[in-house]
């Protein structure tokens, strides 16, 4: 809440503009090429909500449930996560866990209780971030294969996963990661 008052706006910078819209594309195509229907999607941690929503345009999603901690941001489901899970009812089909994980103080207790929320997850993370490289709000950091151990012990199978570097800023490699 202190670093975005008003709300967080991904267009303020290109390197976001970038990784929104490659995560977009990495879940509409995942979602086409399994030929998979989704019913609902769920984001609590959206701040302006734009690859939820996106994905739901895209693929002709019913139900959308959106969330984020700023009490600015106008949606029903306000508080951190995961407190906020437990107002995830039913569970949904597809969640979306964008830029998240690395803030929170246990990573594993929320991919276990994400697990009980929803048949698939998107994730997106920085790769081996050097702590204290910048961002001093990311606890975590971690590698490929370190991210794919850990959504495997929280009940995930990890089915896709690419890595993403943005054109207009190449400090970060992200891992997109798709996972039933």
């Amino acid at each position: 809440m202190r670093t975005y008052p008003d709300g967080y706006q991904h267009t303020v910078w290109p390197d976001h503009v970038e990784r929104v819209a490659a995560s977009i594309d990495f879940i509409g195509t995942w979602v086409t090429e399994s030929g998979m229907t989704l019913d609902s999607i769920a984001d609590l941690s959206c701040g302006d909500g734009t690859i939820p929503r996106e994905v739901s345009v895209r693929t002709s999603v019913d139900r959308l449930v959106l969330g984020d901690i700023n009490q600015q941001s106008g949606l029903h489901i306000v508080g951190p996560l995961p407190d906020t899970l437990e107002a995830l009812t039913p569970a949904v089909d597809l969640y979306v866990c964008s830029e998240t994980i690395e803030h929170m103080d246990d990573p594993d207790f929320l991919l276990q209780q994400l697990r009980l929320k929803s048949k698939y997850l998107f994730l997106s993370t920085p790769v081996s971030e050097p702590l204290h490289y910048g961002n001093t709000e990311h606890y975590w950091s971690w590698s490929v294969d370190d991210m794919s151990q850990m959504l495997i012990e929280a009940d995930w199978s990890p089915v896709d996963h690419m890595l993403f570097i943005a054109e207009s800023d190449q400090t970060y490699t992200f891992q997109f990661w798709m996972c039933a």
